[in-house]
């Protein structure tokens, strides 16, 4: 490989390291959301009005309402749809507008989005002659620009950006206190030292056997996969080091949550994005395309095989 060559994708790789810390929600332990309240969000927790007509949405009209959330052509867009989701898909909504709010700041949507286009940040960071030098790189940042100028510009009427954040805010502060799933498997977590990691495996199991949740449903699978665990009727591709099967769990485990969020891993949607994003992504490539064209044909087999065999393990609602 030339010297040449070998300097861009050193400098692609930082940059990606450096943008996916911005794309990657806080976590605490074990992959749950580190709540750290002020007295003000506190108060505005307590404040927040119940959504009751959530309760008269069953089943159908709630996984609906999930599908549209995840697959928004817009910002403002998702704002509306999670606004309508049912408080057990609370962590969903928490990701997907922070992952929105994430994007659109680093893409610098106009005035909302304080911040510059992406291909003019990477010019900054890695010279002109080396873009020149990668035209995939290139292709990538000019469709980012476009997905950019449709999702966090479109639909936001100038008098409405305040009214907007402050819900996007009231959404946040009630991630993680509305969705039973996701206390339960954050309760048995904290309670882990006490009653050991059989229980928290247990809740887990339990957690991603049942939740209607994809965003509880991936966070209970990682506790599992973070113990060596695999599903009913998986068996590890042999040969395989520590490190691929942890690949493995982790790629099957986000496929096994792009069949439960409602078609939200399509091409141009925001989960796709979020994978591909900075220097590869591809104009009508879903999730599953990109993570097949990044990863061997062997491995990507047996995370789906991994993928399959969890959605099979759950129980009808």
């Amino acid at each position: 490989m030339k010297t040449s060559s070998v300097a861009v994708l050193g400098g692609v790789i930082l940059l990606a390291g450096g943008i996916w810390l911005l794309w990657t929600p806080g976590r605490g332990t074990g992959g749950a959301e580190a709540p750290h309240a002020s007295v003000q969000e506190r108060q505005a927790r307590r404040e927040r009005p119940a959504p009751s007509r959530h309760a008269a949405a069953g089943p159908e009209s709630a996984l609906a309402t999930l599908g549209r959330a995840y697959g928004a052509p817009s910002h403002m867009a998702l704002l509306r749809a999670t606004a309508e989701l049912d408080p057990a898909f609370a962590l969903d909504a928490h990701d997907l507008v922070q992952w929105a709010e994430r994007f659109c700041s680093v893409m610098g949507a106009g005035s909302r989005y304080p911040g510059t286009t992406y291909t003019a940040l990477y010019e900054r960071m890695v010279a002109r002659e080396i873009q020149r030098a990668h035209p995939q790189v290139q292709a990538s940042h000019a469709y980012l620009d476009q997905v950019r100028s449709r999702y966090c510009d479109a639909g936001t009427p100038p008098a409405e950006p305040e009214r907007l954040w402050d819900e996007r805010m009231q959404i946040r502060l009630a991630a993680g206190i509305e969705s039973p799933d996701h206390a339960r498997l954050v309760e048995a977590q904290a309670q882990g030292a006490d009653l050991g990691t059989e229980h928290v495996l247990s809740v887990a199991l339990d957690v991603a056997s049942s939740t209607r949740s994809p965003a509880v449903f991936k966070e209970a699978v990682d506790v599992l996969a973070a113990n060596g665990w695999s599903p009913p009727g998986f068996r590890m591709p042999g040969l395989s080091h520590e490190q691929q099967q942890m690949m493995i769990r982790e790629l099957g485990a986000l496929l096994a949550m792009c069949a439960l969020n409602g078609g939200g891993c399509g091409p141009g949607k925001l989960m796709a994005i979020r994978w591909c994003l900075p220097s590869d992504c591809v104009p009508g490539e879903s999730l599953q395309d990109f993570l097949a064209r990044n990863h061997t044909p062997n491995d990507f087999r047996a995370a789906q095989a991994y993928a399959n065999a969890l959605l099979a393990m759950r129980r009808r609602p």
